[in-house]
């Protein structure tokens, strides 16, 4: 089996991936050391990097750098893996699947063990 090279999952590099690629068509306005004003067309997102969040919510939701965020953390040149959250590091998918995992079975054998109606939970 062959392990990306990179520190995080392929699906959160292709994400910051695109996302620097935004953000190279974005103007950015520093507020102070750690909030910044991004522009793009006519759209204004504020960028908080302490807090870690973006008006756009995307970084917020997903835990992963957007366009926004992208254009502020090379402003200050951090990295953007940093900024990414461990969830997505391969470090902790090769951990979390270490311990190996059990075939639950076939979709017919679910529910068939489901719908005996006497599995033993009873009703509020």
């Amino acid at each position: 089996m062959e392990f990306p090279t990179t520190q995080l999952s392929i699906y959160a590099e292709d994400m910051i991936r695109e996302s620097l690629a935004q953000s190279r068509s974005m103007n950015i306005d520093s507020v102070d050391q750690h909030e910044f004003e991004v522009h793009h067309r006519k759209e204004q997102f504020v960028v908080n990097i302490l807090n870690r969040t973006c008006s756009c919510r995307q970084w917020d939701l997903d835990l992963i750098s957007c366009s926004h965020t992208c254009i502020a953390l090379s402003t200050r040149n951090l990295n953007l893996h940093l900024y990414t959250d461990k969830f997505y590091y391969v470090s902790n998918l090769i951990n979390l699947y270490k311990k190996g995992t059990r075939p639950i079975g076939t979709v017919n054998q679910i529910r068939n063990i489901h719908q005996g109606g006497n599995d033993g939970i009873l009703p509020p």
